[in-house]
């Protein structure tokens, strides 16, 4: 028996004669006109379904405030174009620095300017987990990717000097340093299980795609730029050479450093695969396979040879399954 035949028995012999149990409990419909967004909530993260109707283009929002979403439809009707988005929320941006106007008093040097604040990191992305009972599908796009990182604040421009007069000019204050950038929010976690509850074959490709990229790093805020100073001067003075002398002007700030990018978030695992669980209490619950002789009037050896034996045959008739096999 191979490893993909042996794990499926390991779990039927777990049951007390029945397949395992989709849900403890029925839920609503939910329904999503064409084109329409809906936003579940928070108190929807672990819940099940009677039914999806999506329509074309609709989309299904997961806010923040949830560890994790489990959500299980036993009949899904979805259109072309739909959208589950969790996204990750971006970091905000970081502060600038205080930037002092205007030039100091004459002869005085300017004062320095504020450092920028870095930028907040992004959300990571929701962490899903879908069980679809499928009726009908166009296409579903699923998106957990991070949010991006928040950009550096700007660093603080320096003051301008003070002119000179009867003596020297002051320097321009210093530009300060600016923020680094925000990491980037980690990309979700989608594992989506499905199956399809007619008897068409399942196609070998699903239309279900999954983004879970990091969010990109925040860009790096730009360094503040140092005060102007003045030029040097002749005035009016009394020297032993004349009534003028020379004096110095004030020399510009220095410029401060600009910040660092962000690092980019991790990306996230996904997984897409037929629930064969659903799949084969479906075979029962329509007569294609007999449900097995409960488990407590069976010796260990006879319900495996018997679980074999029905395993055998919902694979036989299920050939897209088997082409899933390790």
């Amino acid at each position: 028996m191979n490893s993909f035949r042996a794990g499926i028995v390991m779990s039927l012999l777990g049951c007390s004669g029945a397949l395992l149990p989709l849900a403890a409990s029925a839920g609503e419909t939910l329904r999503v006109g064409a084109g329409a967004t809906h936003q579940l909530s928070p108190a929807e993260a672990n819940a099940r379904f009677d039914a999806w109707i999506l329509g074309d283009g609709a989309t299904l929002v997961l806010p923040p405030g949830a560890e994790q979403w489990r959500l299980q439809v036993d009949r899904a009707t979805i259109g072309q174009g739909v959208h589950i988005v969790g996204r990750g929320a971006p970091g905000a941006n970081g502060q600038a620095g205080e930037s002092i106007a205007g030039r100091a008093d004459a002869c005085r040097a300017g004062h320095p300017g504020g450092a920028g604040n870095p930028g907040n990191p992004g959300a990571g992305g929701a962490a899903l987990d879908l069980n679809l009972g499928i009726e009908k599908l166009g296409s579903l796009a699923i998106d957990v990717s991070g949010g991006a990182g928040g950009q550096g604040g700007a660093g603080g421009r320096g003051q301008d000097g003070g002119i000179a007069q009867q003596c020297s000019g002051g320097d321009g204050g210093a530009g300060d340093d600016a923020g680094d950038g925000g990491d980037g929010g980690n990309g979700g976690s989608a594992r989506v299980r499905y199956s399809y509850l007619s008897d068409q074959s399942t196609p070998a490709d699903i239309p279900v795609t999954v983004v879970s990229e990091g969010g990109a790093g925040g860009t790096a805020g730009p360094a503040g730029r140092g005060g102007s100073g003045n030029e040097g001067k002749y005035v009016q003075a009394r020297t032993l050479s004349g009534s003028q002398k020379w004096v110095d002007g004030g020399a510009a700030g220095r410029d401060g450093q600009p910040g660092k990018v962000g690092r980019a978030g991790a990306k996230g695992q996904v997984v897409i695969e037929q629930d064969l669980n659903r799949r084969l209490n479906q075979l029962i619950e329509t007569g294609r396979i007999a449900n097995p002789t409960p488990a407590a009037s069976r010796a260990p050896a006879d319900r495996t040879e018997e679980l074999e034996r029905k395993l055998d045959e919902a694979l036989r008739r299920l050939e897209a399954l088997e082409k899933h096999s390790p």
